[in-house]
């Protein structure tokens, strides 16, 4: 009985000990209304891995909480790419980005509106 809690506790340990903290992050991605605001946190929470999003309308930013384990910062700029925002290291394509709403336009001088 006693190998057993021993085993138990090391396994437990073990687990624990090599579990990866969540990561604290901001990118900067092009947007510029409530409707960009809502792809962009959409386009983030689809990646696996991430676990909470908000994007700042006037400053562009998106701050992000995601298990490094399980999703890395590229996988995450692809995805908010194809749902047609810019980010540093991923440009959103053309076809998608011109889809977007009248407002959403940003590139081209394009202004935030809200």
């Amino acid at each position: 009985m006693m190998k057993k809690i021993i085993l138990c506790f090391a396994l437990v340990f073990a687990t624990g000990f090599y579990a990866q903290k969540p990561a604290k992050t901001t990118l900067e991605v092009k947007g510029n209304c409530s409707l960009c605001q809502k792809r962009i946190v959409k386009a983030t929470l689809s990646v696996k891995g991430v676990k909470w999003a908000a994007w700042d309308i006037p400053s562009d930013q998106l701050t992000l909480i995601y298990d490094p384990s399980k999703a890395d910062l590229a996988q995450v700029e692809k995805a908010i790419a194809a749902s047609g925002h810019d980010t540093k290291n991923e440009k959103a394509p053309k076809e998608v980005y011109e889809k977007l709403p009248a407002c959403c336009l940003y590139r081209d001088g394009g202004k935030h509106v809200d």
